[in-house]
Order: C-alpha cells, then sequence, then structure tokens
C-alpha cells in the first residue's frame, strides 16, 4: 500500500493509500481511503474518504461523505456530505453540512451540525451548534449549547456557567441542570449561565437556573434560579 506526502502544493488522484501527509496545500480528486491521514497546510477531498486516524492542524475540506474512526482536530474541518466521526477530540472547528454521528465526542472548541447528531457520550466544554435533534446515551456540558430540536439522553448533565445555552425540548432518563461552584476569582458583573427549553421531560429531573415553559417527570425537583411554567408530575 502507497503512501501519500505532500511537501509543496498540487493535486493527486484519489486512492487507497497507508499514510496521507500533507505538509502544504494538496486537492484529492475522488475517492480517498488511508490508515493514517494528516493535515499541517490545508487540504481539499473531492469524494468519499474513509480514514482510520486522522489529525487536522490546518484546514481540511471533505466534499463527499466523511468516515474516520479516530479524529483529533487543532484546526478546522468542513464536510458536505455526512459524517461519521468515531472517537473524536475536537479543540478547533468543525462544522458537519449533513447528519453526523459519533462514537465519543470531546469538544473544546466548535462544533456546526446542519442536520441532525447522534452519539454514544457528548462533552461540551466549547461551542456546540445543532440545527437539528441530538440522540445520545451521556450528554455532559460545561460548555455552550443551541439545539433546535430534541435533546435525548439516558444521562443528561447541565452545569451553565457565564453562557446560556438552549434546546427546544429536553427529555431522558435523568436530567440534571446545576450551577457548579467557580474555582478562583469570579468578577460581580459576569452574567451567569442559565438553560433555556420549552419542555423538559425526564424520570428524575432536578433544576437549577432554567428558563422553562414546561417540566414534567416522575419525581421533580425546582432549584435556585428557575423561571418555570408549569410543573407536572407523571
Amino acid at each position: 500500500m502507497n503512501d501519500l506526502k505532500v511537501n509543496g502544493s498540487g493535486s493527486y488522484s484519489g486512492g487507497d493509500f497507508g499514510k496521507v501527509i500533507i505538509n502544504g496545500d494538496a486537492t484529492i480528486n475522488g475517492d480517498l481511503s488511508s490508515e493514517i491521514f494528516k493535515v499541517r497546510g490545508d487540504s481539499k477531498v473531492k469524494g468519499n474518504a474513509f480514514i482510520k486516524k486522522m489529525s487536522v492542524m490546518g484546514d481540511a475540506v471533505f466534499a463527499g461523505d466523511l468516515a474516520v474512526g479516530e479524529l483529533s482536530v487543532l484546526g478546522d474541518i468542513a464536510v458536505s456530505g455526512s459524517a461519521d466521526l468515531g472517537n473524536s477530540t475536537i479543540k478547533g472547528d468543525i462544522t458537519l453540512d449533513k447528519y453526523a454521528k459519533a462514537d465519543d465526542l470531546i469538544l473544546y472548541g466548535s462544533l456546526k451540525a446542519g442536520h441532525a447528531f447522534s452519539a454514544t457520550s457528548i462533552e461540551i466544554k466549547g461551542d456546540f451548534t445543532v440545527k437539528g435533534d441530538v440522540e445520545t446515551e451521556k450528554f455532559h456540558s460545561i460548555g455552550k449549547f443551541k439545539i433546535g430540536g430534541l435533546l435525548n439522553g439516558e444521562r443528561i448533565e447541565i452545569n451553565p456557567r457565564f453562557s446560556k445555552s438552549y434546546a427546544k425540548e429536553i427529555a431522558g432518563s435523568t436530567i440534571i441542570i446545576q450551577k457548579k461552584k467557580e474555582l478562583g476569582m469570579v468578577f460581580p458583573f459576569t452574567k451567569r449561565g442559565r438553560v433555556v427549553a420549552d419542555l423538559i421531560e425526564g424520570d428524575h429531573v432536578y433544576l437549577e437556573y432554567t428558563t422553562a415553559k414546561i417540566v414534567r417527570g416522575k419525581k421533580v425537583e425546582i432549584g435556585p434560579g428557575c423561571e418555570i411554567g408549569l410543573v407536572e408530575e407523571i
């Protein structure tokens, strides 16, 4: 299996590779399959890409579908097709035009998805924006999120800090929205974090600093800083 190493700029045919290492500016015309894909410059794949392990410190653009087993991002990625991100750690920016999924996602940077998103677990420490629904087993956020549809998970834990997060609906078995004590100095004019939703529904629900029209659950506890229109126990 051949390797592809680019230190300058150029256009290359797609194919099956062991390693693809791009330190310059490369365009790959066609589908790409590789064991390792490293970008330290600019790359564009004009086809579908199937990659076992990928790291990006520059810019990577995928015109087709992307499937990757393990992903590390310090730069920027844009995917026009559907995306399977595998086990991902995102410290840069990633933009996903169509449906996307992952196994375990850890987000320090920014993720923007134009459709629905699903994952086994989602850890948000940055900025998470999804136009559609989000489906996961475990969701934990200390960052900021905006979800245009339903956030659904077995366990949802949100620790709002300084930003406002929003989901149209939040549903799960256990839902905890709780303000954690800040370590170090907190400035007096800093805005307090808050979660906003139209509907929150779960078996066990505990809320702090939450604005919701309806909260429904088998066991519901309303803590400090909440603005709730209606609470229903089921």
